[in-house]
């Protein structure tokens, strides 16, 4: 090689190897995410939207509907309970919790008149089975409220039955003496008056379990016009007064 093309080989040589250090100092310079660095992400939160399904001509269904705008933007705040946070329009009984033994005592009444539920050996086992496998997720709580709209406050054994989903309240009339009313009902087959209790301008309403599904539902209890043949009146449940979606 001579020395003309000698030279500009290494001139060339010299200009690679610059631009090349050129690039990893720029490189370098990069400021690249240490791998301890923690990247904030923000939740957005989607407001829920109520809206009042069945109901529009009731000023019960619009009180409700508007409280539950203003009140809650997540289901976990309100799917244990519809009235959670404050209100000067809803009221609820003043309730007294039980021990799980005086709450068992009036399930068991309830198992024992509803005899479908337990006919032969098998039919106890798997009735009891079941009720044991739920009964840690039952609290129990007595109240005196005027169930049925007649007037007249009553005894009740309300239980709530929570999962992570849903919560599920039951509620029994009693006897003076702390028995379960089974005079209330027809044949002597009784059953719960399910739902949430609250009171709305001196009525008893109760709300069911709430899902996305259902929705929320409100129902009315009252005491109807017709008669037992003891002479009590039969209770009577006005399903879905209000349906409020969301």
């Amino acid at each position: 090689m001579n020395n003309k093309r000698c030279n500009i080989f290494i001139k060339s040589a010299i200009a690679i190897y610059a631009c090349t250090l050129n690039m990893t100092v720029l490189a370098d310079n990069v400021i690249k995410p240490s791998i301890n660095t923690v990247v904030n992400k923000t939740t957005t939160v989607t407001p829920l939207t109520f809206t009042l399904h069945k109901g529009n001509r009731y000023p019960l269904c619009n009180a409700l509907l508007t409280y539950l705008k203003q009140s809650y933007q997540k289901e976990s705040e309100f799917i244990h309970g519809a009235f959670n946070a404050p209100t000067t329009i809803f009221k609820q009984p003043k309730y007294t919790k039980i021990t799980q033994k005086e709450g068992v005592l009036i399930d068991m009444q309830h198992l024992a008149y509803n005899k479908s539920l337990m006919e032969g050996y098998a039919g106890w086992v798997k009735t009891i089975e079941r009720y044991a496998k739920r009964l840690n997720q039952i609290t129990f709580y007595r109240t005196q409220v005027d169930i049925n709209n007649d007037g007249i406050k009553d005894s009740i054994q309300t239980e709530k039955y929570s999962s992570k989903k849903l919560t599920i309240f039951a509620n029994y009339p009693l006897t003076p003496y702390g028995t379960l009313a089974v005079n209330w009902y027809e044949n002597y087959k009784p059953s719960s008056i399910s739902g949430e209790i609250f009171i709305y301008q001196g009525r008893t309403f109760t709300i069911g379990a709430i899902s996305k599904t259902g929705g929320i539902r409100v129902n009315e209890p009252s005491a109807s016009s017709r008669l037992l043949p003891n002479g009590l009146p039969r209770l009577f449940i006005r399903k879905e007064v209000c349906i409020i979606n969301y």
